[in-house]
């Protein structure tokens, strides 16, 4: 019987002959009808079943729709000829080593066929030979090089520029990832197209048409049975039967499942099952039985060293991110399986831990480090167990991941920005000369405070204010930070002068956004500059950094529309010293705001329960009095008015913490403290000038060096302003009806003349 290849017929196949090419044994048997499989495709007698059915039409191809779909790119190019080269990449028995030889039966050009596996350089320079003469007879010649990434560095290298100059078109297939197993100058001259496992409907397929075709199938070969036209099969419940076997129920879906999408491993079990079935009734009969005894082990697609190694370990670790234990033990069973190292496998577990689950439940480290530990003393079976414990444990417990982007932007940080000088009170003492140096002066030893705790600088002075940490709400400590309510991220500032400004800033400095309110868009915005030509001298006395300024000022608008303040948690009025001015603003607040946002006014002396019958929500409302200038000042008065509930006053002073102050909390009281005990001073070092007792810089000097006061109290008058001054006296003089805190002449005087002190250029001083 003569033979037909499925890739030519033996015509074709003498024509081939007859151009330069591999001299091989094959050559010497050109005349035999059947010969074992050539670089032509001819089916050998006796071959086996995987190789008959091999696909000789698109119509016979299955699987990979999206690549050999009618009018898909690939087929495209295959149907018009019009091949380049190209690498196949997928799993075993996928149809790369079939697609490649009906490529073959395709096109015009010759066809040549290596494996990696038996094939070396010696093998690819007979095929370049070949395809250089087969090229000056306008012939091109394509090479199909099965298991590619078998090939070394220096073997994939000598097929470099032949592919490159089109003397040949190479054809890779692997099963392995290219982009880690091809060199990177081959595999940029090739296009990559990927296979994926065939689905349990084509592996259904493949075995009809095995069983069916006579030709080809369980029957090619077998001289007592007819060849012809397909077997007709009949389907029932005890399975499936044709004129010649029956298969009983349940064989073809093992072999189905067993297989795991590879169409090489059903036809080989198929055929194995055939091979040793036996004969009932004159057919032959599959069973159930002897498929089980030929597939006792399953087969698992895993290589530790490629794709399908990376794709498994990262669907095990974004399983345990998603907390889905059942997925993440399937995907650690299928490693564990395959002979994947557990100390492998536990190590990404213990990453996942640290990463993903994090400071939300830190015993997921210590039980990760735990099942580590295993790997390293307990082999498989018993590892599957620790393994399997950690991997829910970490699935189930809640999710953070703050300590990791925290180290994340430091280092982005570290990498990007200057090497900044530790500051001297952090720097090392333990040797001599470190004092002269200066290092450690100022260095508070934080357990000499209550609680353990005191306010210092421990980042570098170009990096204050950066926040490297932001903690998760699921941070195991959550709780506990939430027992002292931190503030929100946006403030509002109401109030575009001295005081409004200066703590604006301070609140851009801590890292808030920042909305500056005041009556009129120009009055707001002569604001916005004064805030910016403040971070501007910061950046030029190197306090800060250009990035930081520009960072902080983008962080801040400035407008007249109290809608603007939309979203703010925490809103803080500075605006001139009178009730009626204060009520309005706060009417317009509670309208706005969410009745969660914590509302404040920095007033020196006015009543707090007074100003809080104007919110919607008295009992978030209090005091909140800085000092000038803000940035420099430390001390902050929480003020509780009557109505003031105890949640609003730990809001105020978690947002001091955050914006570096110092609070005390104070009763409601004209004055409060400071300015109680303050402004009686400035009043009668303003009767001592206005006396002519002594000149204002003799009374300066003598409140510095006698009551070791930083500044004198006339100069600390114009820093506060004399409107500021005497409104307080005024209020003062008529909640305690002391004659101490009436205002001295002299204070009025000046601001008829407009002098007001430092915001004016003319107080006491000049300016």
């Amino acid at each position: 019987m003569k033979q037909k290849g499925l890739w030519g017929d033996e015509d074709s196949k003498k024509e081939i002959r007859k151009d330069p090419g591999v001299t091989s044994q094959s050559e010497k048997d050109a005349d035999s009808e059947i010969r074992p499989m050539d670089e032509f495709g001819f089916v050998p007698e006796g071959a086996p079943l995987a190789l008959r059915m091999t696909p000789r039409s698109f119509d016979e191809f299955l699987g990979q729709e999206e690549l050999m779909g009618f009018g898909k790119p690939l087929r495209r190019m295959i149907e018009e000829d019009r091949i380049s080269s190209m690498l196949f990449w997928g799993p075993p028995g996928t149809g790369k080593t079939a697609l490649a030889r009906l490529i073959a039966s395709q096109t015009r050009s010759y066809f040549k066929e290596l494996s990696a596996v038996t094939s070396g350089v010696r093998e690819v320079r007979d095929v370049v030979a070949f395809a250089k003469e087969s090229r000056k007879m306008g012939r091109r010649t394509i090479l199909f090089l099965d298991e590619i990434h078998r090939f070394t560095k220096a073997q994939q290298d000598a097929l470099l520029p032949h592919v490159e100059n089109g003397t040949i078109i190479l054809i890779g297939a692997t099963t392995e990832n290219p982009y880690f197993s091809v060199n990177s100058p081959l595999l940029s001259r090739m296009r990559v197209f990927r296979f994926e496992p065939l689905l349990p409907s084509h592996i259904e397929t493949l075995l009809v048409r095995a069983i069916t075709d006579r030709n080809r199938g369980l029957l090619a070969g077998d001289s007592s049975q007819e060849a012809g036209a397909e077997t007709e099969l009949e389907i029932t419940k005890e399975g499936i039967e044709t004129d010649y076997l029956k298969i009983e129920s349940g064989v073809i879906d093992h072999i189905v499942s067993y297989c795991k999408g590879d169409a090489r491993v059903a036809l080989n079990v198929l055929e194995a099952v055939w091979n040793i079935s036996e004969t009932s009734g004159g057919k032959r009969v599959l069973t159930l039985r002897k498929t089980l005894d030929v597939t006792q082990s399953p087969t698992l697609i895993y290589d530790k060293t490629g794709d399908q190694h990376y794709d498994i370990i990262s669907a095990y670790i974004k399983s345990m991110r998603g907390s889905d234990p059942d997925a993440a033990v399937y995907w650690l069973a299928r490693m564990l399986e395959a002979g994947e190292d557990p100390r492998y496998v536990a190590r990404r577990l213990v990453i996942c831990a640290a990463e993903d689950v994090g400071l939300a439940d830190p015993m997921a480290l210590v039980i990760a480090e735990s099942a580590f530990r295993a790997s390293e003393h307990l082999g498989m079976p018993e590892v599957r167990i620790p393994l399997a414990e950690a991997t829910v444990y970490v699935c189930l417990a809640p999710k953070s991941n703050s300590a990791y982007l925290a180290i994340e932007r430091a280092l982005a940080d570290v990498r990007d920005k200057p090497p900044y000088a530790v500051p001297l009170p952090l720097r090392g003492t333990g040797y001599y000369g470190a004092e002269a140096l200066g290092h450690g002066d100022g260095y508070l030893y934080p357990h000499d405070y209550p609680g353990h705790y005191v306010e210092q600088q421990y980042l570098p002075d170009e990096l204050v204010g950066v926040k490297y940490f932001e903690p998760a709400e699921t941070d195991f400590f959550a709780k506990k930070l939430k027992e002292v309510p931190s503030m929100g991220k946006k403030m509002g500032v109401i109030g575009a002068g001295t005081m409004g400004c200066g703590i604006a800033e301070t609140a851009l400095v801590a890292g808030y956004e920042v909305v500056l309110i005041d009556a009129t868009e120009d009055l707001a915005r002569k604001g916005y500059e004064r805030i910016e030509k403040s971070l501007s001298k910061g950046v030029d006395k190197g306090r800060i950094t250009p990035e930081a300024k520009e960072d902080m000022i983008s962080r801040l608008r400035c407008s007249a529309d109290y809608k603007e303040l939309s979203g703010a948690d925490v809103v803080i009025e500075a605006i001139t010293e009178k009730m009626d001015a204060k009520k309005e603003v706060f009417k317009k607040v509670s309208h706005v705001v969410s009745k969660d946002a914590l509302i404040g006014s920095n007033t020196s002396s006015l009543s707090i329960t007074e100003m809080s019958k104007a919110c919607e929500e008295p009992g978030r409302f209090l005091g909140i009095h800085f000092f000038n200038p803000v940035p420099v000042m430390k001390l902050v008065e929480i003020v509780k008015g009557e109505n003031t509930a105890l949640e609003t006053v730990e809001k105020a002073k978690a947002l001091c913490d955050e914006l570096g102050k110092t609070p005390v909390i104070v009763r409601e009281s004209p004055g409060f403290i400071v300015n109680r005990l303050l402004c009686p001073m400035l009043n009668e070092a303003a009767y001592l000038l206005m006396e002519g007792i002594a000149s204002k810089e003799d009374i300066d000097t003598a409140m510095k060096l006698g009551a070791n006061h930083p500044i004198g109290p006339l100069a600390l008058s114009d820093l506060i302003g004399i409107d500021v001054l005497y409104a307080i006296m005024e209020t003062l003089a008529a909640e305690l009806d002391e004659h101490k805190y009436k205002p001295c002449p002299l204070l009025k005087e000046m601001i008829d003349k407009g002098q007001l002190g430092r915001k004016t250029g003319q107080g006491f001083y000049k300016y």
